[in-house]
């Protein structure tokens, strides 16, 4: 069996994506606690109509920014998309936050302010979050539910007791580029090509010893939020080894009843790299059966 992008029914849907007109697209960024500024790529592939689909932010995971949402990924037609940079990530100044919470209530801001400045015909957005960003997203719709009418987490899940024994090495800046090599090992399936790599490895090496530190520890120390009920979909990468599906099946237990859990195949734990045109066709089919 194919995986949906493969088969003739995925192309044609990839064909109708590519009929839509060329989105406009450009960087601004949002005032935050203590007058920071968090900057983010706002992609408005509605087509100059009023959108059919919520928004969706988009919220990298630990180490990262933007520049893991490929381009495709950034694509879905009919809606806004917005990839953030996290402070201390990308192109947003100051320091990484310690915690899944402090992220989290970043995120409330950012949300709160994109709803209120771009007209819109739904209740609030939709959630994507990569990794860390996976638990920054159910934070947000546990502490402000009016803000959040569904989610989508992607390699999302405890992270594995021998990652966190690797990242105690960062305790020596030392240490910083063997950790590096390590997550690329650790990240991608062996079959993987060079760009997705090199693309992760540029992110890490960007955001620095520091925050990816405690990037990692706030998300392997975050309990994640029990009693959602929004509309979920769970992504898991068939050879993730940092988040592997028993992680991610944990977390999705948490969303009873509402979640829809997909494996992608020839996929680690960098999906929306090594699987973006995949990533974008689950992601908006599972949009578009919905009812907002």
């Amino acid at each position: 069996q194919l995986p949906v992008w493969r088969c003739p029914i995925g192309w044609l849907h990839y064909k109708a994506f590519c009929s839509v007109p060329p989105p406009s697209e450009r960087w601004t960024y949002y005032h935050i606690g203590n007058d920071e500024e968090v900057y983010f790529l706002h992609r408005d592939a509605s087509g100059g109509k009023t959108p059919l689909h919520p928004p969706l932010l988009l919220i990298h995971g630990a180490g990262c920014d933007s520049t893991i949402w490929h381009d495709s990924v950034r694509n879905i037609a009919g809606a806004h998309t917005v990839a953030i940079d996290l402070p201390g990530h990308g192109r947003s100044p100051g320091p990484g936050r310690q915690s899944v919470t402090e992220y989290a209530e970043d995120m409330a801001t950012i949300t709160e302010n994109f709803l209120a400045s771009t007209p819109q015909r739904f209740d609030g957005a939709i959630l994507v979050g990569h990794c860390m960003g996976g638990v920054v997203a159910q934070a947000v719709a546990k502490r402000w539910p009016h803000l959040v009418i569904g989610l989508v987490l992607i390699n999302s899940g405890a992270i594995q007791g021998s990652t966190k024994v690797m990242l105690q090495e960062l305790e020596e800046e030392e240490n910083f580029p063997a950790v590096v090599d390590a997550l690329l090992t650790a990240a991608f399936h062996v079959g993987t090509a060079r760009e997705p790599k090199d693309t992760y490895s540029r992110m890490l090496q960007h955001s620095g010893p520091a925050v990816v530190q405690g990037d990692f520890h706030a998300y392997s120390g975050h309990v994640p939020e029990e009693g959602l009920t929004l509309p979920t979909l769970m992504l898991t990468g068939e050879h993730d080894r940092l988040v592997p599906r028993p992680s991610a099946e944990h977390l999705a237990a948490k969303v009873p009843g509402s979640c829809t859990h997909h494996t992608v195949r020839c996929s680690g734990h960098v999906t929306p790299l090594d699987q973006p045109e995949g990533l974008r066709l689950l992601l908006h089919r599972w949009v578009r059966q919905q009812r907002w």
